[in-house]
């Protein structure tokens, strides 16, 4: 099916959220990181075009995904009854607004944070809606790094926003995406688990 279609006014790439491999790999935490059993009940908070979900939920798991952005809602949805799955494990809505009597043993969440404006009301949403030595497994870039992934490029830990635009455009690239970026950092991350009571876990 071209899910690429679904919805006219489409912003997000398609191709990266639909790609199997990468799905599985993300899929395999489970095995490498969590070790989780299929009774246990898991969300992803920007489930995307919804693979993970529906990866999960078909090898068992007792899955949820949480996913704002209407274009990709969409297509999760056909992706789910295109493969006769409940599209009641889908939700749209943004994490900061979810809140629910039923929490989970686990959260995930692949390169979303730092595209919130306030990521610290992600974490404590987190807090919120896990049990008791609940989990949360989240895949952050680090702006501290020397590599920026959403523009493929090398990048300085010293950018600030207006620094960061001008270097872009040296690329020919949209500075306006640098906007809508949050430039997360260990040590921010660190300060916001710690303020919301969470645990590294080594």
């Amino acid at each position: 099916r071209d899910y690429e279609k679904i919805s006219p006014d489409w912003k997000v790439g398609v191709a990266a959220q639909l790609d199997i491999k990468r799905a599985k790999e993300r899929a395999y935490i489970k095995i490498e990181f969590i070790n989780f059993d299929k009774n246990k009940r898991i969300l992803e908070i920007g489930s995307g075009a919804g693979l993970l979900v529906a990866t999960l939920l078909l090898d068992g798991y007792d899955v949820y995904g949480l996913e704002p952005d209407t274009d990709s809602f969409l297509t999760s949805k056909r992706l789910f009854l295109d493969n006769n799955l409940k599209t009641s494990r889908l939700i749209n809505t943004y994490a900061n607004n979810f809140i629910v009597p039923e929490k989970f043993d686990l959260i995930v969440s692949f390169q979303v944070v730092e595209h919130t404006k306030n990521p610290e009301e992600i974490f404590r949403t987190c807090y919120i809606n896990l049990k008791y030595n609940g989990m949360i497994y989240f895949v952050i870039p680090n702006y501290r790094s020397f590599w920026e992934g959403h523009y493929a490029l090398p990048w300085l830990p010293i950018f600030n926003k207006k620094l960061a635009k001008i270097y872009v455009k040296l690329f020919l690239r949209d500075s306006s995406f640098i906007d809508t970026l949050f430039f997360v950092t260990p040590a921010y991350i660190r300060e916001v688990l710690g303020k919301n009571k969470f645990k590294l876990k080594s």
